[in-house]
C-alpha cells in the first residue's frame, strides 16, 4: 500500500518517524518542491502569455491605425431600461472616449430627427464631431470616420449584432456598417 511521503522534516517528525531522514530524503524533498513550483510557474506563465496575447489582439484589432481622435466626446442618447447600451458605453470609456448619456424616452423620435431609415435602425443613437452613429459600432470604424472626416451624415451597424461591443454572445459574421448621407446608403467599413 501506498504510504504519503512526509513533504519536510517536520513532517517527517511529526508522523512519529524514528531517527532521522538521511541526505538523499532531503535533497528528494527539494526536488518535489522544486517541482511542483516549476509546474505552477509555467501555469502562471500560460495565464500572462493568454491574457496579454489578447489584450494585445484587441486593441490592435479594435484601434487599429486610425486611433482615437484627441478630445473626442460621444454624445449617446438611450432609453433608461437598456443594458447592453450600458455595456457600450464602458465599451466607449475603455477606448478612451469621453460619452456623455442623454436618457430619452422616445427613440424613435431621435432617429427622426437624425434623418437614419427604419432599416438602420437599434437600440440607441450617437453624435460625434457632426456625425451620428447608430448602433454598437466597433471604434475602429468610429476612429477612420473622425480620421477621414468623410462627407456623410453618419454611420449605422443596425440591429444589435451577437458579439457586437456591449453585446453578449459571439461574432457570427464581419459586421457591416453602412454610411448615411441624404438618402443614400452604402458600405462603409467591414470588420
Amino acid at each position: 500500500m501506498w504510504k504519503a511521503v512526509p513533504r519536510s522534516i517536520r513532517d517527517f517528525e511529526e508522523k512519529g518517524l524514528t531517527g532521522k531522514p538521511d541526505i538523499n530524503y532531503k535533497y528528494h524533498l527539494l526536488f518535489v518542491d522544486y517541482m511542483i513550483m516549476e509546474k505552477y510557474r509555467y501555469v502562471l506563465l500560460i495565464i500572462i502569455i493568454a491574457f496579454g496575447t489578447s489584450g494585445l489582439y484587441m486593441s490592435l484589432s479594435q484601434k487599429n491605425s486610425y486611433g482615437v481622435a484627441e478630445g473626442a466626446v460621444i454624445t449617446l442618447y438611450k432609453t433608461e431600461s437598456c443594458n447592453c447600451c450600458k455595456n457600450y458605453i464602458r465599451y466607449l470609456k475603455n477606448n478612451s472616449y469621453k460619452v456623455d448619456i442623454v436618457r430619452i424616452n422616445d427613440l424613435r423620435a431621435e432617429f427622426m430627427r437624425f434623418g437614419v431609415p427604419q432599416d438602420m435602425f437599434s437600440c440607441h443613437i450617437a453624435e460625434t464631431s457632426g456625425y451620428f452613429l447608430v448602433g454598437h459600432i466597433p471604434v475602429v470604424a468610429i476612429n477612420k470616420l473622425l480620421k477621414e472626416k468623410p462627407e456623410i451624415d453618419g454611420i449605422a451597424l443596425p440591429g444589435m449584432p451577437s458579439g457586437s461591443p456591449g453585446m453578449g454572445g459571439e461574432k457570427i459574421d464581419l459586421f457591416v456598417i453602412y454610411y448615411l448621407s441624404g438618402k443614400e446608403a452604402g458600405v462603409y467599413l467591414e470588420v
